[in-house]
């Protein structure tokens, strides 16, 4: 089954995540063997990790820590041990230990084996994300699979994938395959009002954020990626292909700031564009070098536009239209 995957004064973030983490050492440990000194660095990513969470509102238990750790690749200690010891210096002196791999230029030089980087694990750790954490109820569950009920289509998609919702949860999909049309059968649960997931031939469970337009339904895999509603006061939580932002004054000259997945903090800035339902949120993101590869990347924008008091992606590669009610 093809699932497609959506296409969505300027504030410097690198300053978001020091309250907590400036309790942490920013001093060179040269005279440590090195890999006490990668060990510590897993402690100083881990008190910028918190600090990122805190500044992006998100819950944060008692587990945090653990779960955080665990997502270091096996390879984070040898090949941080083998790194110059300059590179370390640099990453321990750093005002944020995350952003160092970028503006330190880490892994610019190392061969992709020798590389290292803090976890990626920004949308397992965000409790905000309301397509994902929210709890659901019958009046939910019969709200939304109203909502659904038609047969829809994905124009963007070579596969031309047809699938149908029916009133009692039913589901029927059709897609291309080496050029015939395959049909599978299943059902749909839903998981939350932006959450649902799709049984098909009682093999695979396919987990979608949703959000539904009148005839116009947003569906996407992507873990932050979904329809996140418009705060009333305080700031707009968007999440979008594992990046995080807050958006400040949404209603009048936004200003904005956020992290990526690796919870790295972003520089950016945020306009609306045009009039009506044309309008759209551009949130432009500053050149910077990629922390896993090292290699420098371009300026990038993500366009959203409002629903019905909600933010959702501009891009058409993930909306379906529905074609029978």
């Amino acid at each position: 089954m093809h699932i497609p995957t959506p296409v969505l004064a300027v504030p410097l973030c690198l300053t978001l995540a020091m309250s907590t983490a400036q309790a942490a050492d920013r001093v060179a440990h040269e005279d440590w063997a090195a890999e006490k000194r990668c060990e510590a660095l897993k402690d100083l990513h881990t008190a910028d990790a918190r600090a990122a969470l805190e500044a992006l509102g998100s819950d944060i238990d008692d587990k945090f820590e653990g779960s955080y750790k665990r997502g270091f690749y096996a390879t984070f200690a040898d090949n941080c041990a083998a790194a110059p010891g300059e590179t370390l210096t640099c990453i321990e002196t750093a005002a944020n230990s995350i952003h160092a791999y970028s503006s330190c230029s880490v892994n610019t030089e190392l061969d992709r084996k020798m590389r290292f980087a803090p976890p990626l694990s920004g949308s397992d750790l965000v409790s905000w994300q309301v397509h994902g954490y929210e709890e659901t109820s019958d009046a939910i569950t019969a709200k939304v699979t109203a909502s659904l009920v038609g047969t829809w289509t994905d124009p963007s998609s070579s596969r031309k994938p047809v699938i149908t919702f029916a009133a009692d949860g039913a589901v029927t999909y059709e897609s291309l395959k080496n050029n015939e049309r395959v049909k599978q059968t299943g059902t749909v649960e839903v998981m939350s009002p932006f959450r649902i997931q799709i049984m098909l031939d009682g093999r695979r469970a396919y987990k979608w954020a949703h959000f539904v337009d009148g005839d116009q339904a947003l569906f996407s895999q992507q873990k932050a990626t979904g329809a996140y509603p418009i705060a009333k006061k305080g700031a707009t939580k968007l999440g979008y292909n594992g990046m995080f932002f807050l958006i400040e004054d949404l209603s009048g000259s936004p200003t904005c700031s956020g992290y990526d997945g690796r919870l790295n903090p972003m520089e950016m800035s945020c306009k609306w564009t045009g009039d009506g339902d044309s309008r759209e949120l551009h949130i432009a993101r500053a050149g910077a070098v990629s922390i896993e590869s090292g290699s420098s990347g371009g300026s990038r924008t993500d366009k959203f536009v409002e629903r019905a008091g909600h933010l959702i992606p501009a891009s058409k590669s993930s909306k379906w239209d529905r074609v029978r009610q």
